[in-house]
């Protein structure tokens, strides 16, 4: 009724009213940062997948006068006169062919002479031997990582596709964040608290105690507890934020951080353990990701009434009116708190509030791509670097390259294929 009466007496013209839109940014700030966030979670991820490689070349740029490893030349009673071991007539270790990372390991293994007796000559062979064998099974116990291939790729998309219908009828949304949350916890432990507090220990002499193992039958270091602690407090301070102010917890600057970073660890952490090397995996994968996007994005609202994405990742689905929200913000569907699966950044500057997200999907479907085009890069820099030391052990210059050909090798970083996808 009141309503009624003011529109009445603006008929009549007793009352003036003048009608102007509340100003608002034209670009969303937000939407620019958390692109560059994306960008540099995939750039950073395909660093850490071509350290191996790039480790390997240091190594051979570093050792170009390396080549041949020779036991010592020790005559012994039972040898023919003139004959020593390790002379030219033996078979000397050549490695040249051998894999980077078994290369100094089998060049220590000194040459057993059938002629050679017992005594110190064996123990020390014996012992440089087995820590050659030590070395090499040191190498074979590194971190391992699955390699995609045609079928895993498959089998990731209709794991996703039955993830998304399994959310959409039951709605455990609950249950999906607490699980995502001890997961990102995990990450965030193994890639950014444990990696800085090392680095803090390595870089001040008396915190260098706290890395090693406290018991030599507990392989847990005092900065192993402290990292687990550090990030049990953050997720489980994130999941009662969560919990108990889940209309406006996105407006906090502790939660959206620590929601940004859970997802950045989760990222790096798996394109450093899952990889893909064939352009093919890769063409299956971006293609049936491509199906998968736009079926139940496009498609799913003419066959269920409403998008099964939008309605999962927004944990229930939004209002039909966009400012139903902002007038009953305790009511119907604006109790809804999109899932942690996401990168967002609240809009900046923005009475209307919001978020920019970003998916998690999003950058580690075309992650894989750019970890391969970055391993790939590398490869081939250590592929060359290793030829120029095959070269220059023929020529026999045994020449170590000086500072300006090493910074003109590093200067080729920039070239390739990493860098053009990731632009």
């Amino acid at each position: 009724e009141e309503g009624d009466a003011l529109v009445q007496m603006l008929r009549v013209g007793e009352v003036q009213a003048q009608v102007s839109l509340r100003w608002y940014p034209k670009f969303n700030i937000s939407s620019l940062l958390i692109c560059v966030l994306g960008t540099f979670i995939t750039w950073l991820s395909g660093w850490i997948s071509a350290k191996a490689y790039r480790k390997e070349r240091s190594k051979v740029e570093n050792n170009f006068d390396t080549y041949i490893e020779m036991p010592p030349r020790v005559q012994t009673d039972s040898s023919p006169a003139g004959t020593n071991v390790g002379d030219s007539s033996h078979s000397p270790v050549i490695v040249n062919n051998t894999s980077p990372p078994l290369e100094s390991a089998i060049a220590e293994i000194p040459i057993a002479s059938n002629e050679t007796e017992g005594g110190a000559n064996d123990d020390s062979s014996l012992r440089r031997t087995e820590q050659a064998e030590e070395r090499i099974g040191s190498h074979e116990e590194e971190e391992e990582v699955l390699n995609l291939n045609s079928l895993h790729a498959l089998i990731f998309i209709v794991a996703a596709s039955s993830m998304l219908l399994i959310l959409f009828y039951t709605k455990w949304y609950t249950v999906v964040t607490v699980f995502y949350v001890i997961g990102g916890v995990s990450s965030m432990i193994q890639v950014a608290i444990r990696p800085l507090l090392l680095f803090s220990c390595r870089s001040y002499r008396p915190l260098q105690n706290l890395s090693r193992p406290i018991l030599r039958k507990l392989p847990f270091s005092v900065v192993d507890i402290i990292s687990v602690l550090a990030g049990a407090g953050i997720g489980a301070t994130w999941l009662w934020l969560w919990f108990s102010r889940r209309n406006n917890a996105h407006t906090l600057p502790f939660y959206w951080i620590v929601q940004d970073l859970m997802g950045a660890c989760v990222c790096i952490a798996f394109l450093t353990v899952i990889r893909m090397n064939s352009i093919k995996v890769g063409t299956v994968l971006l293609v049936t990701a491509f199906v998968y996007d736009i079926f139940f994005v496009f498609i799913t609202p003419h066959i269920f009434g409403e998008s099964i994405m939008v309605t999962v990742a927004t944990g229930g689905g939004q209002a039909q009116d966009p400012y139903y929200c902002e007038k009953y913000p305790s009511e119907g569907d604006c109790n809804n708190t999109p899932l942690p699966m996401l990168f967002a950044i609240p809009k900046i500057n923005d009475w209307r509030g919001g978020l920019s997200m970003l998916g998690l999907g999003d950058i580690v479907i075309p992650g894989l791509i750019c970890c391969f085009a970055a391993r790939l890069d590398s490869a081939k820099h250590l592929a060359n670097s290793r030829r120029a030391r095959e070269q220059t052990e023929r020529d026999g210059t045994g020449e170590i390259p000086n500072a300006e050909e090493k910074r003109a090798c590093s200067s080729r970083l920039l070239s390739g294929d990493f860098s053009p996808i990731i632009m």
